[in-house]
């Protein structure tokens, strides 16, 4: 009808941005535009990656709302439960489902010899005979053309796109090579709450040289925390009380971190050199929240608002080389002093010396742990980073100064096989453990976690990553 020609001009508006995820067939051909026909609108997804139904898109909702009935049923799947006919209606749904069947007959449970029986038949008429085979060989790409193109800016790499392609390549293509995006909303997200943070202590930190007292910065803090504050992405949040509450306890906790790097620069002999700064080489781009310096050392300081991993086995594989990276840029003729990551929020805890102390790896020579700190004393760990002047063997985050030179150049290295295998183009679901969690693309990826095996390592400790460079470097790897 002539109404129903309106609707479906207005799911065409709706579906045109993604038309990749919807197939619209008439009988005798595929057609994308909605206007010229009437006869049928066919929307497909897939199963997730180990056959449940997967968290459907708004366009579901839209077409329901705008064709269906009381009368007619809706077109939102409704709980399959036993439908055998609906667990086979793709190849490998229909393999899964025939290795289920064969499994409960097996243990004896419910008699599926002739589900069993005629899904084998169905299956052996495709030339499918060995189900195990199919599933763990998987029908995700494995590879891309032009991988150079895709990830990389002028013929350079971000950091964080390596370490994201060492956590799985495919989730790095999905997200900095497709670029996708979730919708955005209306709303203060707890990402613009670490954006707020983050810019506020980009403007006072040049400034802490300018005071004296800690109660006259804390108060220039709040001054440009409020001013922050006023923003139209922040103003919304304080036009109810609930969100007038939030705002005033972000603020308050940007005088708190803000205060906190007042008292690490002040018994320190570094001085703020640079913040946000731009950092290329002819390999990689990137920006670093923060450089200290003195004439003879330099360390790189990366603000973080959620969860720190600082592990050594994050860096061996691949998935923290960030700062590390950053250092082998700018450190030029100085000595590299420490790549920390400072905890830029309050945590709901007892005040407490390591409240704010620096994450990371430091040089442990006695000049440079006390450049970082002119209090320092040999048996009592600093309330700034985790060392003393006198540290135990066992204290792996502190290296002598050549060792700890050796230690970030591995980073070199690991990038140099991460470029090499981006430009290749390899994009196959590898996860890294753990990376599966919380991945918006595991409905399109493919991965089985029935047959593959996330990757995973044994701890690994600084003094083997040195090793291994060290052995680099005698092999005549530059």
């Amino acid at each position: 009808t002539d109404k129903d020609i309106e609707k479906l001009a207005a799911v065409k508006t709706l579906i045109e941005p993604t038309v990749a995820e919807v197939n619209l067939r008439n009988r005798e051909t595929t057609c994308l535009n909605l206007c010229t026909f009437t006869d049928r609108l066919f929307i497909s997804y897939p199963l997730g990656a180990n056959g449940e139904e997967p968290a459907l898109g708004d366009i579901f909702r839209y077409v329901n709302g705008l064709f269906c009935t009381t009368e007619s049923g809706s077109i939102l799947p409704q709980k399959a439960g036993g439908d055998f006919v609906y667990r086979c209606s793709a190849l490998t749904p229909a393999v899964r489902r025939l290795l289920i069947e064969k499994g409960e007959f097996e243990k004896g449970g419910e008699d599926t010899r002739g589900r069993y029986s005629s899904l084998y038949k169905a299956l052996e008429s495709l030339s499918v005979t060995d189900g195990y085979d199919l599933l763990r060989k998987g029908e995700s790409v494995q590879e891309v053309q032009n991988g150079g193109a895709l990830f990389f800016t002028d013929g350079k790499v971000s950091p964080s796109t390596l370490e994201g392609y060492f956590r799985c390549p495919y989730q790095n293509f999905a997200a900095r090579g497709l670029r996708l995006k979730e919708r955005e909303e209306a709303v203060v997200m707890a990402f613009d709450s670490g954006n707020f943070i983050h810019e506020m202590l980009e403007r006072i930190s040049l400034r802490v040289e300018d005071f004296d007292r800690e109660e006259d910065f804390r108060a220039y803090a709040k001054e440009v925390a409020e001013e922050i504050a006023t923003r139209s992405v922040y103003a919304a949040q304080r036009e109810t009380k609930s969100g007038l509450y939030a705002s005033d306890n972000l603020i308050g906790e940007g005088v708190e971190v803000a205060a906190a790097i007042f008292r690490q620069i002040k018994n320190s002999s570094f001085r703020v050199e640079e913040v946000e700064k731009s950092v290329s080489t002819k390999d990689f781009f990137g920006k670093i929240d923060r450089v200290d310096g003195t004439e003879k050392y330099v360390r790189i300081i990366d603000y973080k608002t959620g969860s720190v991993d600082d592990s050594a086995t994050s860096y061996y594989v691949g998935k923290k080389l960030q700062m590390q990276l950053y250092m082998s840029a700018v450190k030029n003729d100085r000595v590299p002093a420490g790549v920390f990551y400072f905890p830029a929020q309050v945590k709901y805890q007892e005040n407490g010396a390591e409240r704010f102390q620096m994450k990371g790896f430091l040089n442990g020579d006695e000049e440079a742990l006390l450049c970082g700190d002119n209090n320092l004393t040999e048996d009592k760990k600093s309330e700034y980073f985790p060392a003393a002047l006198k540290n135990s063997a066992s204290t792996r985050r502190v290296m002598p100064s050549d060792e700890f030179c050796d230690f970030l150049d591995y980073s070199v290295y690991v990038a140099r096989q991460g470029q090499k295998e981006m430009t290749e183009g390899f994009i196959a679901p590898s996860p890294y453990e753990g990376g599966c969690t919380y991945c918006k693309y595991g409905g399109m990826c493919g991965f089985n976690h029935d047959i593959g095996q996330a990757r995973k390592e044994s701890e690994a400790k600084p003094s083997e990553i040195v090793k291994i460079v060290r052995t680099l470097k005698e092999g005549g790897e530059d």
